[in-house]
C-alpha cells in the first residue's frame, strides 16, 4: 500500500498536481497584511468596471434613501412613498448577494478567469441563503463572545469570519463553513486582527479625505448655486467612499482566505507526502 502510494504521488506530479497551483513544500506560501491590501489594491484597479458595477447595486439604493431623509423632515404620521419599501427591501438584500458575487469575481481573478458581472451575480444569487445561515450564526456567535467580554467577541469574529468565502467557493453548508473557517483561521488570527484593524483604519481615513473636501464644496455650493446642488455634492461625498470600500471589503476578504487555504493545503500536502515518503 505504502509504494502504491508512493507510486501514485509520483506518477501525478507529487503533491503539486493534488493542490493545483499551491506552491510546493520548499516554498511555502505566507499570508501577510501588505500582501493582501497590495493584491486587493491591484486587482480592483484591473477589474474595476465589473467592481464598481457590483457596488453600485449596494451604493445606489442607499444613497436614496439617505437623500429621501435628508429631504424630507422625519414624521411618524408622514406617508412614505411606495419606492422607497422597494428600495429599503432592495438595500437589505441586495448587499448579501453583490457581497457574494465580490468574492467569486475575486477568487476567479486570482485563479487566473475573469468573471463576467451576470456570472458574478448569478454566483451571488445561488449563494445569498446559506451566506445568510452564515451571517445569522456568525452574529449570535459574536454578540455571546461580545457579552462576555470584549475580547473573546473579537477572537469569534476573527475564528469565524472566513465561513463567508467559504459558503461562497466551497459550498460546505452553515456549520460545516463555520468549522472550516475555525481551521483555516488557527495560527493567524493575529494576523487578520492587524489586517482588520489597518483595513478599517484606512476605509476610515478614506472617508473622511473624501467626505471633507465634498462637505467643504456643498456649503459653499449652498451659498452660490442653491440647495439642490449642495445636497448632490453631500450626498456624492458620502456614495463615492461607500462605493469603494464595498468592493475593497469583499476583494480583502476573498484575497485572505485564498493565502489561507493555500497555505493550509500546502500544509496538509506536505504533511500527506511525508506520510507516504
Amino acid at each position: 500500500m505504502n509504494r502504491f502510494c508512493r507510486f501514485f504521488l509520483d506518477a501525478t506530479g507529487g503533491t503539486r498536481s493534488i493542490v493545483g497551483h499551491v506552491k510546493t513544500p520548499s516554498q511555502p506560501p505566507a499570508l501577510t497584511i501588505s500582501g493582501v491590501l497590495h493584491r486587493g489594491f491591484r486587482l480592483f484597479v484591473d477589474r474595476l468596471g465589473v467592481y464598481v458595477g457590483l457596488a453600485a447595486l449596494v451604493t445606489i439604493p442607499c444613497t436614496l434613501i439617505v437623500a429621501w431623509f435628508m429631504t424630507h423632515s422625519v414624521d411618524v404620521a408622514m406617508p412614505v412613498p411606495a419606492w422607497f419599501h422597494i428600495v429599503n427591501w432592495i438595500a437589505m438584500i441586495v448587499p448579501t448577494v453583490v457581497f457574494a458575487a465580490t468574492i467569486h469575481v475575486t477568487l476567479e481573478a486570482l485563479r487566473g478567469r475573469r468573471a463576467t458581472l451576470g456570472e458574478s451575480l448569478s454566483v451571488g444569487l445561488r449563494r445569498f441563503f446559506p451566506l445568510v445561515g452564515v451571517s445569522i450564526v456568525y452574529s449570535i456567535c459574536f454578540a455571546l463572545g461580545f457579552v462576555l467580554l470584549i475580547v473573546p467577541g473579537i477572537l469569534i469574529a476573527l475564528t469565524l469570519y472566513m465561513a463567508f468565502p467559504i459558503a461562497v467557493n466551497e459550498r460546505r453548508g452553515v456549520f460545516g463553513a463555520l468549522r472550516r473557517a475555525a481551521a483555516l483561521s488557527k495560527g493567524h488570527r493575529q494576523t487578520l486582527f492587524g489586517l482588520a484593524l489597518l483595513y478599517f483604519g484606512l476605509c476610515t481615513g478614506g472617508h473622511v479625505a473624501v467626505m471633507l473636501p465634498f462637505g467643504l464644496a456643498s456649503f459653499v455650493a449652498e451659498r452660490l448655486a442653491g440647495p439642490d446642488v449642495s445636497l448632490a455634492l453631500l450626498i456624492a461625498g458620502m456614495g463615492l467612499p461607500y462605493l469603494a470600500t464595498t468592493a475593497m471589503h469583499g476583494i480583502v476578504v476573498a484575497v485572505a482566505y485564498h493565502d489561507l487555504r493555500t497555505l493550509k493545503d500546502a500544509d496538509a500536502a506536505d504533511r500527506l507526502e511525508q506520510a507516504f515518503s
